[in-house]
């Protein structure tokens, strides 16, 4: 007896030779929705590996930049004490806190930022790269801007 016997009734036969199909077409539709999230998973993995490294050598920089600005700064200061009468305006001492709060955005930059997140869902693990990837951008560019402000009261600082 073989399932294209017009004499077997037995549904156990047909549905043995149908399964295959179905077991086949299920089978690829679980292996490109696997493959799907395996390769956004591999892709962001890697996005991920290179995009913090540059982040943090790029928050490096910047606390060298924070050291250069530190050393023209307090030559300024010990050039105009030691020229003329010392000099307490807000202008000349608001570089210290901007240079400190850099320095801090700096090392906060570098540091890794800790999430939690659920590994089976693909769309939660991509959430949460692009979060970290925001935040590490978003102190960088509060570093740059402190930067940039320390710059504006040092020229503003010796204008007056």
């Amino acid at each position: 007896m073989t399932a294209d016997d017009p004499q077997n009734d037995s549904p156990g036969v047909v549905l043995a030779a149908a399964a295959p199909q179905l077991d086949s077409e299920y089978q690829r539709r679980l292996s490109e929705a696997f493959t799907d999230d395996i390769t956004w998973l591999t892709l962001g993995k890697t996005l991920l590996q290179q995009t913090i490294p540059t982040i943090n050598e790029q928050a490096k920089n910047l606390g060298t930049s924070i050291g250069w600005f530190w050393t023209i700064y307090s030559s300024i200061m010990i050039a105009t004490t030691a020229l003329s009468q010392p000099r307490p305006d807000v202008l000349f001492i608001a570089p210290i806190f901007t240079l400190l709060a850099a320095y801090v955005v700096a090392l906060t930059a570098q540091s890794p930022i800790i999430e939690t997140l659920d590994l089976h869902s693909v769309e939660e693990i991509r959430d949460t790269i692009e979060s970290l990837v925001a935040k590490k951008n978003s102190r960088i560019r509060v570093c740059v801007g402190l930067l940039i402000l320390t710059a504006v009261l040092i020229g503003a600082g010796l204008a007056v």
